[in-house]
């Protein structure tokens, strides 16, 4: 479990990468439903 001072980035870089692709891919690509 993370701790208040850390973040996502300091326990698993790999999965805030992801996040941030995510984050990436979601402003770059506008999808019309």
């Amino acid at each position: 479990m993370l701790k208040r001072d850390m973040n996502i980035a300091d326990y698993d870089a790999e999965l805030w990468q992801a996040m941030e692709q995510e984050v990436v891919r979601q402003e770059e690509h506008i999808e019309l439903i």
